[in-house]
């Protein structure tokens, strides 16, 4: 910078020598603009009927009750998925995602969240519980539309949802089941964001069965199977 600037005194040029300033100043501002996380950006096409909560009272009730139910006119599109937005809610907080009639996942009601959060609480094994957790059902499937097979109570961040289907003989098949993962792009702006994963190909090489697994985490919701053909023209069958 020094001989910089004595070439700039040498040559008189005090508006080049500004000049230069000026774009120094603007690339630092440039590189620490970059560096901040820009948290509403993320949330821009987020509910109206989200944008008008607090996020921190929000996660701060959650937490005190052991649950929050996220109706879907809080839920939005992210990215290749749907956010339920909760707010930072702490990691053993169970996410309810109520369907679109008003209706809880599994029959569940407030008073039985009720129960099964204090159940938790009081360190009941996860083991013990999960037969309670999971309500199994076969759905017929056909490509391209996704199904309920059931829901699922996540018992903590670790959990996972199983899926397993099958496509009809001399067919072939690829399967995706729904999943959840917490995510947050600042400390205040945070959710569950919902989307389809992998669960394997059904084909003759499979005897047209298969199945998998995708991440839930602690969440109450209904498990979705969405299957499609792959190399011949039909497939479908069962999924639960």
């Amino acid at each position: 910078m020094e001989k910089v600037l004595k070439s700039f005194k040498r040559s008189g040029s005090i508006v080049g020598l500004v000049a230069l300033v000026s774009s120094v100043s603007l690339g630092v501002q440039s590189a620490q603009a970059a560096s901040q996380p820009e948290p509403a950006e993320a949330f821009s096409e987020a509910s109206a009927s989200w944008v008008s909560k607090d996020p921190v009272a929000v996660a701060e009730a959650a937490d005190a009750a052991g649950y929050i139910i996220v109706p879907p006119s809080d839920s939005f599109e992210y990215g290749d998925g749907t956010m339920y937005p909760t707010g930072p809610i702490s990691a053993d907080t169970l996410v309810v995602i109520q369907n679109p009639d008003g209706s809880l996942p599994g029959g569940l009601t407030e008073s039985t969240l009720a129960e099964t959060v204090a159940a938790k609480r009081q360190g009941v094994d996860a083991e013990v519980s999960s037969d309670n957790n999971v309500v199994a059902r076969a759905s017929g499937w056909s490509p391209g539309n996704a199904v309920n097979v059931g829901s699922l109570i996540g018992w903590d961040s670790t959990a996972r949802a199983g899926y397993t289907y099958n496509t009809r003989p001399y067919t072939a098949a690829t399967g995706s089941g729904l999943g959840y993962e917490y995510k947050c792009t600042s400390s205040t702006y945070c959710g569950q964001v919902s989307a389809y994963y992998f669960v394997g190909f059904a084909n003759q090489y499979t005897n047209y069965n298969t199945g998998g697994s995708a991440p839930w985490g602690n969440v109450a919701a209904n498990r979705m199977f969405l299957g499609n053909c792959t190399s011949t023209p039909v497939c479908g069958g069962v999924a639960s």
